[in-house]
């Protein structure tokens, strides 16, 4: 080792601080992740259970036309009624899978809800 090396080191030490003085600490992603999972989570939220309500709706509406004579009409734009059931279904799994992965995430970075 050459008589420089220790004050390189220590250059490079010192500078490697200076640089990195102004980096993000892991608390202060943590905090931006949690803030914006909280926001996240709260649109996909609001945008699954309307899904859900717009797909009752018309599961609703299929189930009482059954009987009236506009009804194949109505499945052309609606869909049969055994369709919208599967895709309710699909939906309702969907935001199941949805939440646990959100639940994970709130665990992972600690994102406690905050109402």
């Amino acid at each position: 080792m050459t008589p420089r090396a220790p004050r390189r080191l220590a250059l490079l030490g010192g500078l490697a601080l200076a640089l990195c003085s102004g980096c993000a600490s892991r608390g202060d992603v943590d905090r931006a992740v949690a803030d914006d999972l909280r926001f996240t989570g709260r649109i996909m939220g609001f945008a699954l259970d309307s899904n859900l309500e717009a797909l009752e709706t018309r599961l609703a509406l299929l189930e009482a036309m059954q009987d009236d004579p506009a009804f194949p009409k109505l499945t052309a734009k609606l869909g049969t009624i055994d369709e919208v059931k599967a895709k309710l279904e699909r939906v309702q799994g969907a935001k199941r899978t949805l939440m646990e992965e959100y639940g994970r995430l709130q665990e992972r970075y600690g994102a406690a809800e905050q109402e």
